[in-house]
Parts: structure tokens; C-alpha cells; sequence
């Protein structure tokens, strides 16, 4: 899974989570934070935290760590993860809501918020479960799609029905991996031909 760019912080709770804190305690909870969301694991591992606490004093440490629990990975703070988790649902049914049970693009579909610098961040098993000939290494596949673009991506998503329509039976279809090896997105897409009856 592709590593998302931004978190959500809600200021006023942030503010008057940390009401009490130093600006010191402040610091330190915000780079946690940051740290959390930038781990693979969502958790921030014992040695990590160790190297981050290491100049604070005792009563900061402490009163910062008090936000955070301990799992197997390491600490974590659980509102943290929570929105973690509700954003990376919600870009997940963006990108599946734009395309639909009939894997067209629903012409109702709006860009909002976007412009050409987004980070798009489209995780591999959309393309996954929109490709369906689930045939090969899923594994090796997802290490292909993980260093796509973000505009090969979205290009993939945006073209990927079009080109599975026009495959008349399953056992023609290329494998996922092949598709992404051979670039198969950038295939030149048919044109509607429109026939005028007179």
C-alpha cells in the first residue's frame, strides 16, 4: 500500500487535547504524530521512540506518552490511527465511486477539491479488484503498481473498463502483471463510431 501524504488534525481538538502542555509537550506530540503517520506499521517502533525522547525531559516524556498505547509494533495514539484509517476508507470508495459496478466512468463524477498536483495515492487493490482476472503474482504485481506514477495510476482507472470491455473472453485477457509490464493503459483506446441514418 502506497504511503498517504497527509493526515488529518483537527485544530480545536488538537488544542484542547494539549491545553495543558508546554509548547515543548506540544512539539513533541506533533512530531509523534507525524512519525505515526509516516510508519509502514501505523506504530512507532521502541528503539524510534527511544531516539525521539531521548533529550526531552522525564514529565514531558511522560505526559506526552500518556496519548499514546503499546501494540507489538510499537506506540501508537489511537485517534491518530482511527482517522488514519477513515481517510484511506474514504479515498478508497472515492476511486470505486467513480467508476461504478458497470466499470465506466459515471458521468455524474465531479472532480472536487482536486487540481494537477493532488497526490492521488490510488492503493493497489482497487486495481486489483476492478482487473478481476486474478491470475499470477499478486505480490510481484503490486510491487509494479506501487511504482507506478501518480498519473499512470489514475490513467490505469480511468481506462481500465474500457480496455476489459472489449476482451471478448476471459482467457484472452493478459495477466494483471503483464498488463503493467506492457503498459497496456497507454493501448489506443477505440472511438465511438456514430452512424447517421438517413
Amino acid at each position: 500500500m502506497s504511503k498517504d501524504p497527509a493526515f488529518l488534525l483537527y485544530y480545536q481538538d488538537f488544542m484542547w487535547g494539549t491545553r495543558l502542555f508546554t509548547k515543548e509537550q506540544r512539539g513533541l506530540y506533533i512530531e509523534l504524530l507525524c512519525e505515526q503517520a509516516d510508519s509502514e506499521t501505523g506504530s512507532i517502533s521502541e528503539k524510534h521512540m527511544i531516539n525521539i525522547c531521548y533529550l526531552c525531559e522525564e514529565q514531558t516524556k511522560n505526559i506526552v506518552l500518556e496519548k499514546f498505547v503499546k501494540d507489538d509494533n510499537g506506540w501508537y495514539n489511537k485517534k491518530q490511527r482511527e482517522l488514519i484509517e477513515k481517510r484511506r476508507n474514504y479515498c478508497d470508495s472515492r476511486a470505486v465511486n467513480r467508476i461504478g459496478k458497470t466499470k465506466k466512468i459515471r458521468k455524474t463524477y465531479v472532480k472536487h477539491m482536486e487540481d494537477e498536483n493532488e497526490i492521488v495515492n490510488i492503493d493497489f487493490n482497487i486495481f486489483w479488484n476492478l482487473y478481476e482476472y486474478k491470475v499470477g503474482s499478486k505480490k510481484k504485481c503490486e510491487k509494479k503498481w506501487n511504482k507506478l506514477t501518480d498519473e499512470d495510476r489514475t490513467k490505469i482507472i480511468d481506462t481500465l473498463p474500457q480496455f476489459l470491455s472489449k476482451i471478448r473472453e476471459k482467457k484472452f485477457q493478459p495477466y494483471p502483471e503483464t498488463y503493467l509490464n506492457n503498459e497496456r493503459w497507454y493501448d489506443e483506446q477505440p472511438k465511438e463510431i456514430k452512424i447517421m441514418v438517413l
